[in-house]
């Protein structure tokens, strides 16, 4: 069992049972607890998990760890990823921003574009607030996880526009099935998102191809393209191309400048 598969593990037997010790799962897997430890410490570092005193917990809705705290994990990925994903956005076009740390990013990369821009985000508005186009938010509920704004007004919104594109995140995806969110709410939001959109473009960093989120969002037949990185693991992405899915690759040696690749500086 590869790294990578074992994490897979743990972290459906941490969604199944909620609450389980290291000691069970030095068992289950038959490795040391030393090595479950460290596998914890890096789960837990990517929020995926709680640990506390020998146990790790699944994240409940009410678990998610804050933006804030969210915002600071893999942030030199997501600024690539996001560099990528705002490059397929062009001058004239209309584009749904969804909440997340990614899209938020994707946010920074548009401010010198001419478009206009719908969001349920406060923080991708506020990033926007001035520049060289137009912006309008969505009303809704504020869900505090997310610093999004979510319910009834805010899918009322979303039912009367349409807009060329939308940058989407998500908590983590299954690959037999689609992109998934942790909070039922959020997924409900996300679903009128992409009845919105001609283009569902849908940024994702490493770290969620090893997420287990419980609210789908989507079958991947609704995305028409993925953006993640060159951290990503390779079966999964290929798992991806195979059902159709158009996936960009960002390789992380290399920079986007004006359009250019180039090599980044090792």
């Amino acid at each position: 069992m590869t790294k990578q598969e074992r994490l897979n593990k743990i972290l459906k037997i941490i969604h199944h049972f909620k609450t389980v010790s290291v000691n069970d799962l030095s068992s289950q897997l038959g490795v040391s607890e030393v090595t479950i430890r460290k596998d914890l410490g890096n789960l837990e570092k990517n929020g995926m998990i709680i640990r506390s005193h020998g146990i790790a917990s699944t994240l409940s809705e009410g678990l998610v760890p804050s933006f804030f705290t969210r915002e600071r994990i893999e942030m030199d990925e997501k600024h690539y990823i996001s560099q990528a994903a705002a490059a397929l956005i062009k001058d004239g076009e209309s584009v749904l921003i969804d909440s997340g740390t990614t899209p938020l990013i994707v946010a920074k990369f548009l401010k010198d574009k001419k478009i206009s821009v719908v969001t349920n985000s406060i923080p991708v508005s506020m990033e926007l607030a001035n520049f060289n186009g137009t912006i309008a938010v969505t009303g809704g509920v504020l869900l505090f996880s997310s610093m999004a704004l979510c319910g009834p007004d805010t899918e009322n919104y979303l039912d009367n526009i349409k807009v060329n594109k939308l940058i989407l995140g998500a908590s983590g995806i299954h690959l037999d099935s689609g992109p998934a969110t942790s909070s039922s709410i959020e997924a409900s939001v996300k679903q009128k998102m992409i009845k919105t959109a001609q283009e569902v473009i849908l940024v994702l960093d490493h770290t969620k191809f090893s997420k287990i989120s419980v609210s789908l969002i989507s079958s991947f037949s609704d995305i028409d393209v993925i953006v993640t990185s060159s951290k990503a693991p390779k079966e999964a992405v290929e798992a991806l191309k195979k059902q159709g899915v158009n996936v960009i690759v960002v390789d992380l040696d290399k920079v986007l400048i004006n359009n250019q690749i180039i090599e980044r500086a090792k």
